[in-house]
């Protein structure tokens, strides 16, 4: 890698929070499009539309399932160059309710776990389910590893520090917050199998 570029892609981040609401969803994209533009320049311009789509995702899925009343602690969005890797990782954090954590992760070690074939015929399956019944798929997620090429999706759980304060609390009353990693290699080529 050429010196000049090596220094450039040293300081590539971005880390950026908001409310998560639907038109922030669009602004997010855009703008983590923008920022990948021009910290990638023609070096890996296809890591552009990989990583800002892989956003918009999570994104969508922070909306979705956040706590309603986290919105205060908001959504986050980092996008970082780990240099030492050659790997840029995506972490979107929000605050969601405990009952959905255990399927996530699931859903999650599920897909890692996936040749590209197996990958491949549960898209085309989620896609026509979701066409269908509009049910919870994990599509957004499968997009994520499958159109945008992502290595890994990743799901880190902050320690339920509300358990510790208020041991009365059910299951329903605690919000937990989230990160939802996804890493991509540079230079790995973006194109999709048909």
């Amino acid at each position: 890698m050429p010196i000049y570029l090596e220094q450039m892609l040293s300081n590539a981040y971005v880390d950026l929070s908001f409310g998560p609401t639907w038109p922030y969803v669009r602004v997010v994209r855009e703008f983590i499009e923008s920022f990948c533009r021009v910290s990638f320049e023609e070096h890996y311009h296809d890591m552009s539309e990989r990583i800002s789509s892989s956003a918009s995702e999570l994104v969508e899925n922070a909306v979705k399932y956040s706590a309603r009343d986290g919105d205060r602690q908001g959504t986050r969005v980092k996008v970082e160059l780990v240099h030492k890797t050659n790997t840029v990782v995506l972490e979107v954090q929000n605050h969601t309710e405990a009952r959905y954590l255990e399927s996530l992760q699931q859903k999650i070690e599920y897909l890692n776990n996936l040749t590209p074939d197996q990958l491949q015929v549960l898209y085309h399956r989620r896609m026509l389910e979701a066409s269908e019944d509009g049910s919870k798929s994990a599509l957004g997620l499968i997009r994520i590893l499958r159109e945008w090429r992502a290595d890994s999706l990743e799901m880190i759980k902050e320690p339920d520090r509300l358990a510790e304060d208020f041991p009365h609390f059910t299951e329903e009353d605690k919000k937990i917050k989230i990160s939802i990693k996804a890493s991509f290699k540079l230079g790995r080529r973006s194109g999709i199998n048909e």
